[in-house]
């Protein structure tokens, strides 16, 4: 399965969809979202064709293999519905033909917002493998805002 490249109006959207999840999410870790990394990491995962859209939704993905094993998988790193119309149920499909397309026996996911994705995954067979955990430490030095445009 193939990924579209972002057009000039989608990564619009999603720089503004990022943004208002950033505010409104009660996920802590969208508070660190910084949007020249976030840009970084999506031009260049596009680049190899790991992001793109799919189904009307934005998936980011990487290739890497976790701290237990030296096996490769596909590791889903975003995604977001960016049309209304939009289709994240087969988005677990989309990652499974990718990482068979890459030869890679496995396929990583999460659901860092609050269950947006996660019903998902288990109704295409994905195996919860455990949660995250976030702690923001007082160190003394001020909680800062992450966001800002910069140059795109």
């Amino acid at each position: 399965m193939d990924l579209c490249p972002l057009s000039e109006f989608e990564l619009s959207l999603f720089k503004a969809a990022a943004e208002e999840l950033r505010r409104k999410s009660p996920s802590p870790h969208t508070k660190l979202y910084e949007w020249p990394v976030v840009l970084q990491h999506l031009l260049a995962q596009q680049e190899l064709g790991l992001a793109g859209m799919s189904y009307g939704c934005l998936v980011i993905t990487s290739i890497g293999s976790p701290w237990f094993t030296s096996e490769e998988m596909l590791i889903e790193d975003f995604v977001m519905k960016l049309y209304d119309t939009g289709v994240p149920s087969v988005i677990p499909q989309v990652l499974a033909e990718m990482a068979a397309a890459r030869g890679l026996r496995y396929v990583a996911a999460g659901d860092t917002q609050t269950g947006r994705m996660a019903h998902n995954y288990r109704r295409r067979g994905f195996v919860c493998i455990g949660e995250q955990f976030l702690l923001e430490v007082n160190n003394g030095l001020a909680t800062q805002g992450h966001w800002h445009s910069g140059p795109d």
